[in-house]
């Protein structure tokens, strides 16, 4: 091994940073934990670490990162690196060179198969902490976190079926508003019964911990999916979006808007259907309406995810299933690139640019990109809502032409 290596973020900035001689280089997003600052979709704020071995050498050790962090194809906790390796950590792409030597064009890293990332996420076991039974559900291990809690693999024991199993975090147990809309989320979900949906089961508490019990999707999330393996192709995009708009059409007849439509909430059943998952932060549009209402324009309150919110819902306004449709354009730009629409170190840096810039063309981050595909993908994020398509069924028809003109 060389006496010194630097580790590369591959991409358009090509940033580099030496290995250490001593101490840890700690990887993510956030200046005041990180000493390599890399801002990304799905990058946590100190993602992963890097420092001596004892031989000698360098060894990466994860920090804990909600995605994990992969390396040459696999998903480790610690392990040692070599040049030449490659590393994966969220949306973003790291390669171990020698000083002076150039990385291999990106479009050279080997794809991971999804199944492999599944079994390598499915390693992840019940922590010590997580009791092994709550209420009628044994629970098996950690499938994902978010805001709100953990969501695990489980047995529902009385049926002997799988489920995934989203259990509150306790810091929100004694919030009784908070406890009110996580109930509201499982009325919600459990409301809506279509082939792109994820099923809700159930809603209970039981030792003083609350949790939802849903359909257990074994393909993960799309979001899972894109740390794996890198940006999409065009084509199963074309169908990502068909299944999401299927699924948005219905929400849509049950006067449901999401309001966090992500690559995180867009799952994968084993035969690839992309169903539609957490909807904690939906609401009905007549509920909306009133909110606003008794708000006003000063007392709004922004929810959703910066990246992939539509520019009325952070301003704090109505939002209509128009927004749902920004939030999947938003998601395609993800699933075809590995960026999101608007960047930046901070949510308000996010935010400033959805509010007054256009995002880089597509084009310029995807080759070989249809151009009817990014013309709709474009409309989907215009920033006024009139300009993009009118519903859900509007989408979903051009879609199935685009599909089935891409067939022949």
């Amino acid at each position: 091994m060389s006496a010194s290596l630097r580790l590369v973020l591959l991409g358009d900035e090509r940033l580099s940073c030496e290995l250490p001689e001593s101490g840890m280089l700690v990887v993510g997003q956030s200046p005041q934990r990180a000493g390599f600052v890399v801002p990304g979709q799905g990058v946590d704020d100190a993602h992963f670490a890097i420092g001596r071995t004892k031989g000698g050498g360098w060894a990466v050790k994860d920090l804990g990162s909600e995605y994990g962090t992969i390396l040459n194809g696999a998903r480790v906790s610690s392990a040692r690196l070599q040049k030449g390796d490659k590393l994966l950590a969220g949306s973003r792409r790291f390669e171990v060179c020698e000083p002076g030597d150039e990385p291999r064009p990106e479009a050279a890293v080997e794809e991971i198969p999804a199944t492999s990332a599944r079994e390598e996420l499915d390693r992840k076991r019940r922590p010590r902490d997580v009791p092994e039974r709550i209420g009628g559900y044994r629970i098996d291990r950690l499938l994902g976190r978010g805001g709100a809690g953990k969501v695990y693999l489980a047995l529902q024991e009385n049926l002997n079926r799988p489920v995934a199993l989203k259990i509150l975090a306790p810091r929100y147990a004694a919030d009784a508003t908070f406890i009110e809309r996580f109930q509201r989320e499982a009325r919600a979900a459990a409301a809506l019964s279509h082939p792109n949906v994820v099923v809700v089961h159930d809603v209970g508490e039981a030792a003083g911990q609350h949790y939802l019990s849903m359909e257990f999707m074994p393909g993960g999330s799309l979001e899972q999916r894109l740390a794996a393996a890198g940006p999409l192709p065009w084509r199963q995009v074309l169908d990502v979006l068909a299944d999401a708009a299927a699924g948005l059409v219905y929400a849509e007849s049950r006067g449901i808007v999401h309001r966090d439509i992500k690559p995180a909430n867009l799952m994968l059943t084993g035969a690839g259907t992309v169903k539609i998952a957490d909807l904690g932060l939906a609401t009905s549009s007549e509920a909306e309406s009133e909110a606003q209402a008794e708000l006003g324009a000063e007392g709004r309150r922004i929810v959703g995810t910066p990246h992939f919110m539509s520019p009325e819902q952070a301003r704090g306004e109505r939002v209509d299933q128009r927004s749902d449709l920004y939030s999947l354009g938003a998601t395609a730009y993800r699933l075809l690139s590995g960026h999101t629409p608007f960047e930046g170190n901070s949510t308000r840096d996010i935010l400033r640019a959805l509010l007054s810039e256009d995002p880089t063309p597509l084009h310029e981050h995807v080759k070989g990109l249809p151009e009817d595909l990014e013309t709709l993908i474009e409309r989907l994020l215009s920033k006024t809502p009139d300009e993009r398509f009118g519903s859900a069924e509007e989408l979903r028809s051009e879609l199935d032409r685009m599909r089935l003109a891409a067939d022949h």
